[in-house]
C-alpha cells in the first residue's frame, strides 16, 4: 500500500513539472514570438570559405572568399550586401559583394604570395538585421604560390 502511495506522489510531481514546463513554453511563445515577428528578420553568416585559384593560361592568381548568408530559419538570403575586409600581404583591402540566389557572396583579391585573412564587417538587406555575432566570420588562410617555370 505504501508503494502505491509513493508512486502516486511521484506521478503528481512529474505531472506538475510537466504542466509548469508547458505553461512556460506557452507564455514564451505568446509574448516573444509576436515581438520577433513584428521586428526585422535576422541575417547570419553561416560560414566563410577561402580558396586559392592558381594561375592558368586564361587568368591570374587569385584568392576567392565565399561568404554564405542565411536567415534565422537557415534559409539562403539573396540580395544581401556583404562588406568584408581582407588582410593581405600588402595590407588591408575592403570589398563589397551582393549574394546571389544561393545566398553566397563571391569576393576575389590578389596581393601576392603570403597570408590572407577575411573578416566580414557588415551584412545589410532592407527589412533584415545582421546578428553581428557570427563566429565563423573570421577565416585565416595561408596562401603559398610557386613561380611557374617552363621545362
Amino acid at each position: 500500500m505504501n508503494s502505491l502511495l509513493f508512486l502516486e506522489r511521484v506521478y503528481v510531481k512529474m505531472k506538475t513539472r510537466f504542466c509548469f514546463a508547458v505553461v512556460v513554453a506557452l507564455l514564451i511563445s505568446a509574448f516573444a514570438l509576436p515581438i520577433l515577428a513584428e521586428g526585422e528578420l535576422v541575417l547570419t553568416v553561416s560560414h566563410v570559405r577561402l580558396t586559392y585559384v592558381g594561375r592558368s593560361s586564361t587568368g591570374t592568381d587569385a584568392v576567392v572568399g565565399l561568404v554564405f548568408i542565411r536567415d534565422a530559419n537557415n534559409v539562403r538570403v539573396a540580395g544581401a550586401s556583404v562588406t568584408v575586409e581582407w588582410m593581405t600581404p600588402n595590407g588591408p583591402v575592403a570589398q563589397e559583394a551582393v549574394t546571389g540566389s544561393t545566398g553566397v557572396a563571391w569576393l576575389t583579391v590578389w596581393e601576392g604570395q603570403g597570408d590572407y585573412t577575411l573578416v566580414v564587417t557588415g551584412v545589410e538587406k532592407p527589412g533584415y538585421t545582421w546578428d553581428d555575432l557570427t563566429p565563423p566570420g573570421v577565416v585565416d588562410a595561408a596562401i603559398t604560390t610557386v613561380p611557374w617555370t617552363r621545362w
